[in-house]
């Protein structure tokens, strides 16, 4: 009681005046077992759980991420094609390893058992150097021999599955490509055939002849029409002429005369012993003949009329020829037309494979480069070597870490239970 009421009274004179660095000393004192025994208590667990865990040993292997020497292609960026540590990180962990490492060194024996799983989550561990292209690959087990062949191993198996990766990507690369040049040969080669083929068959040559042709015959038609007409109207001119001109000649041509004004006609009346010759004057003679200028006139009508109907008939077929001529015409043109139509179009098609042909022929080795420039070797720099020192803190160590914390435990748990003893006197009173 009379402990408990000086412990009252010095805390009751603690708050009523200013806090010093002695009154820290004081409540440090008061508790001096409690912050004397806590960091004892918790160095000597510490060391006795150091001792008595199974100790490990660490095998670590440098990696170095070598980049290509194959400069990449001319005008793609190195940063975007460059393959990141990370990448190498996540295939350093592979759970087929893993299984082979377990299996091969028959890790099954350790307590607890090992897995692919366990052994990538605890046994296996990969860090990367910064500002270097280095990985270091761990292993921790037991066994110091053991954990640095398995690091050793595993590590031979990173860098050969990375050279495997890396073929196996070039030689895809290169078979693709090869297929895709395949591919478009094989089509330049069948775009080829078939402009021949259609060459072959369309025989332009003799369709551009035939529409020559007719075009010349057109022309020659076209001609021989205008100078048919032109005759056509000359005779048409002079038909008219001769037509009039024969209306004003008559076909028989009538002369008239006496028996009197006949010499013969007079003798002979004479000697019929006509009674009165006076009376015979009255009497006249007819005679006709044919008018000579009208038959003259007559036959050159009747020629030209020949000559023009035959014009005609001619101007007439030259007309018929003329639409035969140009309906030939358009048929060839139509032909003509389309065979350059489609004589363009497999060209045009040829050109196409052509072009993508001889394209895929440049890119087939700049792509093979382009994969080897994107390649980036994994080596072994630094082997892993058999560990002489356990992996972690030494047993004395692990205790001085663990007093020390006790002690700063212990201290902030002092300053917090004179708090509440505090906090209880003041409610009290």
């Amino acid at each position: 009681m009379l402990s408990v009421a000086k412990s009252v009274e010095q805390s009751v004179t603690i708050a009523e005046r200013d806090v010093e660095l002695i009154d820290y000393l004081r409540i440090l004192w008061q508790w001096r077992w409690l912050i004397i025994g806590g960091p004892l208590l918790a160095g000597f667990v510490a060391y006795l759980i150091v001792v008595l865990m199974p100790r490990t040993y660490r095998a670590a292997v440098t990696l170095l991420i070598a980049e290509s020497k194959i400069p990449p292609p001319q005008g793609s960026d190195s940063a975007t094609i460059r393959i990141s540590p990370e990448t190498f990180e996540e295939m350093i962990k592979n759970q087929s390893v893993a299984a082979e490492a377990i299996q091969r060194f028959e890790l099954t024996t350790f307590s607890p058992s090992l897995t692919p799983e366990r052994f990538l989550q605890h046994t296996l561990g990969v860090e990367r150097r910064t500002g270097a292209n280095l990985l270091v690959l761990s292993i921790r087990l037991p066994d110091a021999r053991l954990a640095a062949e398995v690091a050793n191993f595993v590590a031979q198996k990173a860098v050969a599955l990375n050279t495997a990766l890396n073929q196996r990507d070039t030689l895809a690369t290169k078979d693709y490509i090869q297929q895709q040049r395949t591919n478009a040969k094989d089509a330049m080669e069948q775009a080829q055939l078939a402009l021949v083929a259609f060459k072959r068959e369309a025989n332009l040559d003799r369709l551009h002849a035939e529409q020559r042709i007719a075009l010349d015959t057109k022309a020659r038609l076209a001609q021989f029409h205008s100078d048919t007409t032109t005759k056509i109207q000359g005779l048409q001119a002079n038909v008219t002429e001769l037509r009039k001109a024969l209306t004003n000649q008559e076909p028989l041509l009538t002369a008239k005369k006496s028996i009197v004004s006949d010499p013969v006609m007079l003798m002979a009346a004479r000697e019929r012993k006509t009674d009165s010759l006076k009376d015979l004057s009255t009497v006249e003679l007819k005679s006709q003949e044919i008018n000579r200028v009208y038959q003259q006139i007559q036959g050159n009508l009747i020629k030209k009329e020949s000559t023009l109907a035959s014009l005609n008939n001619q101007r007439q077929d030259a007309e018929q020829k003329q639409k035969d001529n140009d309906q030939l015409l358009v048929d060839l043109e139509r032909k003509v037309a389309d065979a350059d139509a489609r004589l363009e179009e497999l060209t045009r098609n040829y050109q196409l494979e052509k072009t993508a042909y001889e394209l895929f022929v440049t890119k087939f080795n700049e792509a093979s480069f382009s994969v080897a420039s994107r390649a980036a070797d994994l080596k072994v720099v630094d082997p892993a070597i058999e560990p002489t020192q356990p992996h972690g803190l030494g047993p004395l160590t692990s205790a001085a870490l663990a007093a020390t914390a006790g002690l700063i435990v212990c201290v902030l748990l002092v300053f917090f239970l004179h708090y509440l003893q505090h906090a209880k006197i003041a409610e009290s009173l």
